[in-house]
C-alpha cells in the first residue's frame, strides 16, 4: 500500500492498511491533469501548474486545516491517482481488491465535489449550505464513488474550493433521496444486511469509464474477491454475482428485471448482465429460507432448489417462487418467468420478462421441499431446440398412411415434408415461435370428392415439447393457388379459438377424423396420430 507523507508529499510504502499509520483518504471524481505514481518522482515545481497536483495540496491543506473532522491525527494521505502503480496489473488487482477496506480502514475520508458551490453567509447552516447542485454532482454518477459513500464510518463533503458541505451524517436525508439507499442504512452502516438486490439498485444508476469496472467497484460491498480481466466485458458483471452465490444464499440475486433483452427472442441466463437490471430491486427483501438449498453452478446451469408453479396466462411456462417479498406488500412473493427445456425435465431458462408479484396469503409453500432445477447460466435463444425439434404427423400407427385422406397445403407454405410412406414431418422453424411461445400451423385435406375437406390446427410448444390441436370442417371443394393461401393464414390466426387439447375429434358426412398428440417415437419428437374412424 503507498500512501504520501502529509508534510513532504513523497510516497511512502506499507505492507497493508493495518500496519500503515493513520491516514486521510480522499473521494473524488477524475479530471484533466491529474498525477499518477510515475510522475511523483518529478520535482513538485514541475508539477504545480497540474491540476492534479493542485487537488492533492488542497486535500493535504483541508486536512491539516480542519483536526476537528479527524477522529486522530493523521501523517499520511492516499489519493487513488497516484497511490496506486497502473502500469503493474498485479498491482492495480490488489488495489482493486483491498480498496473498500482501505475507505473502511481510513482516519477520515474527505469527499471532493468539484462541481459543486457552497453558499456562504452567516446565515448558512452547516448541512444547509449547499443547494440543488449538489444532489447534481458528478460525485453521485459514478460507480467507484459508491463504495466511497458505504465503507468510510462518516464522509465529510467540500465543495470546489474546498469550503466543508457538511457529512454523510449531517446530511444523509439528502443523500439518501439522491441515491435512494435508505436513510437509517446511511446513518447506522448496516448495508451488509441489505438484501443482493437492494445493494444492486444503488449501483443501477451509475456509471464507469471501463465496462468491467460497474463489477470489479462493488467487490468490497459483497465482500468478495476475484481477479481483474479487462477485456471480458460484461462478464465481469456475471462472473460477480457467480462468486457472490459461493457465499451467499440471497435469492434475491436472481430478482432482476430481464425485460431490457435486446433481443426479445432470446431467453436470457440465470444472472443479469448490467446492475440497471437491478434498478426496481430497492425494494426486494429476502424471506425466511430454513428449508432452502444451496446454489451450485454446474456444467448443466445453476443448480437450486425452488418451488415452481405454472403460469396460468401463459401455456407451456412456468414460474419460478423466490424466498423474496417486495417490502411495500409483505403478502406477496416474487417469482421470475421461465421455460422448460425440451431435452431435459429440469432444466429451464428464463424468458425475457420482469420480475412479477405474487399475492402468496400463506408462505408455507416456500417452506415446503422444492424440486431441483437447473437454470441455464447464459443467454441463448429461446428456441435453441426448436431447430431439431420435429413434429411428426402419422396414421394409425406410424408408417401406416391415411386411408382415404389426401394432403392439399399448409400455413406456413413449405414447412411440411410427405414422404414415400405418407408420413408427415415439420421442423419447428426457429423465427416461428408467437408470444405466447408457440408455433401454429393449419393443414387442409381432402376427403372422398364428394365429402368435402377438414383443417387440422396445431399450435405446438416447442420447449416443452408438446401440441394442442384442434379440428374444423373445410369447404366441400378445397379452394385453390392465393385463395387457398389466405383462407389457411385466416385460419392461423384465429388458432386460438379452435385448438382445445392435446386430441380433438371432427364428425364428418361419414364418419369421423380423430386427433391424439402422443409420445413422438424419438426424443425431440412430438408425435401426433391422425385416424379416420367409420360410420
Amino acid at each position: 500500500m503507498h500512501l504520501l507523507n502529509i508534510e513532504t508529499l513523497h510516497l511512502e510504502s506499507f505492507t497493508t492498511e493495518t500496519t500503515a499509520p493513520p491516514f486521510a483518504i480522499l473521494s473524488h471524481t477524475w479530471g484533466e491533469g491529474e498525477v499518477t505514481l510515475q510522475d511523483l518522482s518529478l520535482p513538485h515545481k514541475t508539477l504545480s501548474s497540474r491540476p492534479g497536483w493542485q487537488k492533492i495540496t488542497r486535500f493535504r491543506d483541508a486536512v491539516t486545516h480542519h483536526p476537528h473532522l479527524l477522529s486522530e491525527p493523521v501523517s499520511h494521505l492516499w489519493v487513488d491517482t497516484c497511490c496506486i502503480d497502473k502500469t503493474s496489473s498485479a498491482e492495480l488487482s490488489e488495489a482493486i481488491n483491498s480498496m473498500f477496506r482501505w475507505y473502511r480502514h481510513a482516519t477520515c475520508c474527505f469527499a471532493l465535489l468539484g462541481d459543486v458551490t457552497a453558499m456562504r453567509g452567516d446565515g448558512a447552516e452547516e448541512g444547509g449550505r449547499v443547494g440543488a447542485d449538489f444532489e447534481a454532482s458528478r460525485w453521485f454518477t459514478r460507480g467507484w464513488t459508491l463504495q466511497e459513500l458505504l465503507a468510510p464510518s462518516d464522509v465529510h463533503f467540500f465543495d470546489r474550493h474546498w469550503d466543508w458541505i457538511g457529512s454523510k451524517t449531517t446530511l444523509a436525508e439528502r443523500i439518501s433521496a439522491r441515491t435512494s439507499i435508505d436513510e437509517g442504512i446511511i446513518l447506522s452502516g448496516e448495508w451488509p444486511f441489505a438484501s443482493v438486490a437492494q445493494r444492486m439498485s444503488w449501483m443501477s444508476g451509475r456509471v464507469t469509464t471501463r465496462v468491467e469496472d460497474m463489477a470489479y467497484c462493488l467487490l468490497g460491498i459483497f465482500d468478495v474477491h476475484m481477479p481483474m480481466l479487462y477485456g471480458e466485458g460484461e462478464r465481469a458483471f456475471v462472473r460477480l454475482q457467480e462468486e457472490i452465490i459461493k457465499d451467499s444464499d440471497d435469492q434475491s440475486i436472481l430478482a432482476w428485471d430481464a425485460s431490457g433483452s435486446p433481443d426479445s427472442s432470446q431467453a436470457v441466463g440465470a444472472f443479469a448482465t448490467h446492475p440497471r437490471q437491478f434498478r426496481n430491486g430497492g425494494s426486494v427483501e429476502c424471506l425466511p429460507t430454513s428449508h432452502a438449498g444451496p446454489f451450485a453452478l454446474t456444467n448443466k446451469g445453476l443448480q437450486i432448489d425452488l418451488p415452481i408453479i405454472e403460469h396460468q396466462d401463459s401455456p407451456g411456462q412456468k414460474i419460478v417462487l423466490l424466498s423474496c417479498s417486495d417490502v411495500r406488500d409483505v403478502t406477496t412473493v416474487i417469482g421470475i418467468k421461465v421455460q422448460p427445456d425440451a431435452t431435459a425435465s429440469s432444466r429451464y431458462t428464463r424468458l425475457p420478462a420482469p420480475p412479477i408479484t405474487i399475492p402468496l396469503q400463506d408462505h408455507t409453500i416456500l417452506r415446503q421441499p422444492s424440486p431441483t432445477i437447473y437454470l441455464a447460466k447464459r443467454d441463448q435463444p429461446s428456441g435453441r431446440h426448436t431447430g431439431t425439434l420435429k413434429c411428426l404427423l402419422y396414421g394409425p400407427s406410424p408408417g401406416r398412411a391415411f386411408k382415404g385422406v389426401e394432403f392439399i397445403g399448409a400455413s406456413p407454405p413449405g414447412v411440411w415434408n410427405v414422404n414415400k410412406i405418407h408420413t408427415m414431418t415439420m421442423l419447428v422453424p426457429r423465427d416461428g415461435v408467437d408470444d405466447q411461445g408457440e408455433v401454429t400451423t393449419v393443414l387442409l385435406f381432402q376427403l372422398g370428392d364428394e365429402e368435402g375437406t377438414f383443417c387440422l390446427i396445431l399450435s405446438i410448444l416447442p420447449t416443452v415439447g408438446t401440441a394442442r390441436v384442434g379440428l374444423l370442417l373445410g369447404p366441400d371443394k378445397a379452394p385453390e393457388g392465393e385463395m387457398l393461401d389466405k383462407m389457411l393464414e385466416r385460419l392461423r390466426r384465429s388458432a386460438s379459438s379452435i385448438i382445445k387439447s392435446t386430441w380433438a375429434e371432427l364428425v364428418l358426412k361419414k364418419g369421423k377424423v380423430y386427433v391424439k398428440v402422443g409420445i413422438g417415437p424419438a426424443p425431440s419428437v412430438i408425435g401426433v396420430s391422425m385416424s379416420r374412424l367409420p360410420e
